[in-house]
């Protein structure tokens, strides 16, 4: 029988870690004295990461993968929150510079050096504002056409859309789109809906369930927005819900944990563009948290409600095809 350096070309090597391994090696873990083989996962997956300052939920989002994540704003009782935070894939740092004011249920896009923050509940009130991050301070931009909070949003910050929500009185299914400097209404979603998933930018992004008439009608379609028209996609394969973590590219989304009805669930799922398969279920169940991972590759979620009242988890996620290590045992 050929030997493991005969077939690879190299022998098994002992190493403290993973760090320069490539996929399909294996190697001997000497800090714990079991083999290891480097793989690739095959569906996505959730880790705990470091907590937030402080317990919200309604708070924004933005980055392109979990090493660079944003967040700001929050419903922090007994007011809202001001505090902007920046993630490095390990902790969470509050910048110098606060959000503009104490807002909650904002609709989000960008990265981390570079977001946008629209609508919401600002100092008590719906809010048309839009504001720009740019890596360091926020800057008030153009209005949007219609005040709300709850909506959906999802984009960069030169081509984001911003949809559904609660203008008041009832549940909305305007759609506004933003190019760089200004707000468009466009083609109006086919129902109205609040705290919906979303993700993609303009002209390819998605919609995903979410509150459609009152706590108890709620969604599981999925509607895609490509080139200023909305068209009916597949349902989730798993429970209808609303309040979920959601990002991602239209052709790589994905969306995790949420309220299905009076119950707070901890599924995940991952949208290829076409269909939604399963993904490994999430640590925590909360709604209406932060959420981020425009790249489709990596992101997370934060904040949320809990059972028990606002949370500070953090919950990173990596896609199918990540890398991962797998410890080899025999039976």
């Amino acid at each position: 029988m050929a030997t493991y350096k005969e077939v690879i070309g190299t022998a098994v090597q002992s190493l403290a870690n993973s760090t320069g391994t490539q996929e399909g090696q294996i190697w001997y873990d000497n800090a714990n004295n079991v083999f290891k083989l480097q793989t690739v996962s095959t569906t996505g997956s959730w880790a705990s990461g470091g907590v937030i300052p402080s317990a919200k939920r309604f708070n924004g989002g933005a980055g392109d993968n979990v090493n660079a994540m944003l967040e700001w704003g929050g419903d922090n009782p007994p007011s809202g929150s001001t505090i902007t935070n920046t993630y490095d894939g390990t902790s969470w740092t509050t910048t110098p510079n606060s959000y503009p004011g104490a807002t909650k249920g904002m609709g989000f896009a960008g990265i981390q050096t570079a977001a946008l923050s629209f609508g919401g509940d600002y100092n008590n009130s719906r809010s048309a504002k839009t504001f720009l991050w740019n890596g360091s301070t926020w800057s008030a931009q153009n209005d949007l056409n219609t005040a709300r909070d709850q909506g959906s949003g999802a984009g960069t910050t030169s081509a984001a859309f911003y949809v559904g929500g609660n203008p008041g009185p009832g549940y909305g299914n305007n759609t506004e789109t933003w190019d760089g400097s200004c707000w468009t209404n466009s083609s109006n979603l086919p129902y109205s809906v609040r705290e919906a998933g979303s993700g993609g930018t303009v002209p390819a992004g998605w919609l995903m369930g979410g509150l459609t008439g009152n706590p108890t009608s709620f969604g599981s379609q999925t509607t895609e927005f490509s080139s200023g028209t909305w068209t009916s996609g597949n349902n989730v394969s798993g429970p209808a819900r609303w309040g979920q973590a959601a990002a991602g590219p239209q052709t790589a989304g994905w969306i995790g944990t949420g309220n299905s009805g009076t119950t707070r669930v901890n599924n995940s799922e991952a949208y290829d563009g076409t269909s939604w398969s399963s993904n490994a279920t999430t640590n925590n169940s909360v709604i209406d948290p932060g959420s981020a991972g425009n790249g489709g590759v990596s992101g997370g979620y934060f904040g949320g409600e809990a059972s028990t009242g606002n949370s500070n988890v953090t919950e990173e996620y990596s896609a199918a095809g990540s890398p991962t290590t797998v410890t080899l045992t025999t039976s």
